[in-house]
């Protein structure tokens, strides 16, 4: 058995749910979280006079700096593509089994999440080290195949994000959907690229005695959907950090919608609240992002449409409602499918083989 160190900028525990699941399993001795970006939540701590996040970024330094003293433990390192945190991450790789987790498909520098005004080509030449010695677990096999295109094929496991299913399930009836109105939820951050507009219009297009829409979430582009915040036919429920609260929202609906499109320094690489969905009995229409795409099977178990495009939005919302037969079997196939490929015991068998425990 073994000591894994999780090695994230933020933490971000939801995303190694099946690792916890290892340990609970007692195939894992411990598991540290660490966050390495020490300075920000130091500096954050004080600002707002919240002791504990001072202490818990001075803890995080003293362990990273450890672990350069360290040889042979077991990391999993989620770092932003081109961070500059490369430098200390490639220390690390010299003393320790690294195992870099990461939704990344853009390795050919081609787009940037990350650019500073000196030392690009350093940091791009750091990053070829690093990529070339560890292993890499992928949330997409995109992802995968992207790195290896571009010459970083060595070691590559394929494990995407998981779900709670014990958390996120479907009410007894999800497959006798025969109410009029039929319920159509978004969940995310309320910025632009998430499609905003397009729900703003899709909503607006559809019929308000027909169609509820449930939307949960805050961010910065909030005022676009403000106006129809006012409308009969619209809950707003704000940020719900509560999961269980969440869960609830889920199990309430019939559908999710997320209309996110491409931006130069972002894209859908994944979407945790379509396999939430999936898990919750709903069907899901998204965008053909890479992550979304390689979710929902369209027409199967949901339905991918082009991207800023309200009107294909909207006909595929306006089909479901008017056969309920067809959003009965998309939403079977979407739950079983989640059950089959996201389910947390799933993806920690996967993790089991990655960090080869019991070999």
């Amino acid at each position: 058995m073994k000591k894994v160190y999780i090695l994230h900028e933020y933490g971000e525990p939801r995303h190694f749910k099946a690792v916890d699941y290892l340990k609970e399993k007692g195939k894992l001795d411990e598991i540290i979280y660490l966050e390495f970006n020490v300075i920000k939540a130091f500096m954050k701590g004080i600002i707002k006079f919240e002791i504990n996040k001072s202490l818990r970024a001075i803890r995080n330094l003293i362990l990273i700096i450890k672990l350069l003293f360290l040889r042979n433990q077991n990391i999993i390192l989620g770092m932003a593509p081109y961070d500059k945190f490369i430098f200390i991450a490639n220390i690390l790789a010299n003393k320790h089994d690294i195992f870099y987790f990461t939704s990344w498909p853009y390795w050919g520098r081609n787009k940037q999440p990350k650019n500073y005004l000196i030392g690009n080509k350093i940091i791009y030449k750091q990053w070829e080290r690093f990529l070339q010695k560890v292993k890499k677990v992928t949330v997409t096999k995109k992802a995968g195949e992207e790195l290896k295109r571009n010459g970083f094929g060595n070691f590559i496991y394929n494990i995407p994000h998981c779900v709670e299913v014990e958390r996120f399930y479907p009410r007894n009836d999800f497959l006798e959907f025969n109410k009029k109105e039929l319920k159509v939820l978004y969940v995310g951050r309320l910025v632009e690229e998430k499609g905003l507009q397009y729900i703003k219009e899709v909503i607006y297009l559809l019929s308000k005695e027909d169609f509820e829409f449930n939307i949960v979430g805050d961010g910065p582009d909030k005022d676009i959907l403000d106006e129809v915040f006012l409308l009969s036919n619209v809950n707003y429920f704000g940020k719900v950090k509560d999961k269980n609260k969440l869960a609830r929202i889920f199990r309430n609906n019939d559908m999710l919608i997320l209309p996110s499109y491409e931006i130069d320094i972002w894209e859908e690489l994944f979407g945790i609240v379509i396999i939430e969905a999936m898990a919750s009995g709903l069907t899901v229409i998204s965008t053909d992002c890479i992550g979304p795409k390689e979710i929902i099977d369209n027409n199967i178990n949901g339905f991918l449409i082009p991207q800023k495009n309200s009107v294909i939005l909207k006909e595929r919302l306006e089909k479901v409602y008017n056969n309920r037969d067809l959003l009965n079997h998309l939403k079977k196939n979407a739950f079983e499918k989640a059950m089959k490929e996201y389910k947390v015991e799933v993806c920690a068998h996967e993790w089991e083989k990655a960090l080869g425990i019991n070999k």
